[in-house]
């Protein structure tokens, strides 16, 4: 059975752990505000929603290879965003995925949202990276 839950600071070294396995790792990353699948004593997916201001941010989102396509990010995503009142953004090079929980790619870029190059998404195929939104309920 997986369970959806806040990370706690004994979680850091598995997320750091896959997000370097799943090439999420970044230099500025902050281990704080992350919501982690656990199955056993063991994380296997992530998500991080992180509040900037007047907006949500969502990020580093991934499952382990082995848990992939078992919906696992998809209960991540929902449970992180059900906690949040806020409009939500994020960056991604895969945006049809992310359409399914209702975001929308976007040219609006708020003041409080963080900017590519925190992320080193200038790095990361910048040609096919959108920045999308979910509206706050």
């Amino acid at each position: 059975m997986t369970t959806i839950r806040l990370a706690t600071d004994k979680d850091n070294p598995q997320i750091l752990k896959i997000s370097k396995d799943l090439n999420l790792y970044y230099p500025t990353l902050s281990l704080t505000d992350f919501w982690v699948a656990e199955k056993g004593q063991k994380i296997i997916g992530m998500a991080q929603l992180a509040t900037y201001g007047k907006i949500a941010f969502l990020s580093s989102v991934g499952v382990v290879k082995t848990e992939q396509s078992h919906g696992i990010a998809k209960e991540l995503i929902s449970k992180a965003l059900a906690t949040t009142d806020k409009d939500t953004y994020l960056y991604t090079v895969i945006p049809d995925f992310f359409k399914k929980f209702g975001f929308e790619t976007t040219q609006e870029k708020p003041a409080d949202l963080p900017s590519k190059g925190r992320y080193i998404c200038e790095e990361c195929f910048s040609y096919k990276c959108v920045t999308m939104i979910k509206h706050a309920a």
